[in-house]
């Protein structure tokens, strides 16, 4: 992540931990120390009185709310929290805005909606170009264009196509599994 990117994810962990000490922890007899203290019902409170109404969309509200969630899965891998306050608020913003969320009037997708489609595809190379065009954020036809030079991916089977078909890769993505 740039030091931008870093910045933009940790901007909604300040603001919700600012909204805990300064609007819900004077409200409660129980201390608040940070975001390890927080509740599904903070969370709520800070989508509805805080983002919602201050926020000029409704992709920013959700992008907070994921960079949260994220920061609080983070948590969870390093045993440093139990649990996710943020998935039920999330998943309740998205329901409640289905409709007007999303670019260019593109719906929001449930992951189950994703995963059956990849289940639903009956050969491995129509699983691999739609993960990949999922993973890249490419089209079908984008996807399908990719010059095989460029593309690194860390795994035996690719490691043998590529020597197959005497592909060299790019010199920029030589080193760098995965790309």
């Amino acid at each position: 992540l740039t030091d931008d990117d870093r910045e933009a994810r940790m901007r909604p962990i300040r603001d919700f931990e600012e909204y805990l000490f300064t609007r819900i922890a004077p409200e409660i007899e129980h201390n608040i120390l940070g975001v390890r203290d927080a509740v599904e019902n903070d969370v709520e409170e800070w989508r509805d009185e805080s983002l919602i109404p201050h926020k000029s969309s409704l992709g920013t509200v959700e992008d907070y709310l994921l960079f949260l969630k994220s920061f609080y899965t983070t948590l969870n891998e390093e045993d440093a929290f139990a649990g996710n306050p943020v998935r039920t608020p999330l998943s309740d913003f998205r329901d409640e805005y289905e409709d007007e969320l999303g670019d260019a009037g593109r719906p929001y997708i449930p992951l189950t909606r994703l995963k059956t489609f990849m289940n639903w595809l009956d050969t491995p190379f129509a699983r691999a170009m739609w993960l990949l065009a999922f993973k890249l954020g490419n089209r079908k036809g984008e996807t399908l264009n990719l010059d095989l030079r460029c593309l690194n991916i860390a795994h035996p089977v690719f490691d043998q196509i590529i020597a197959k078909h005497d592909v060299n890769l790019d010199p920029r993505i030589r080193d760098r599994p995965d790309t």
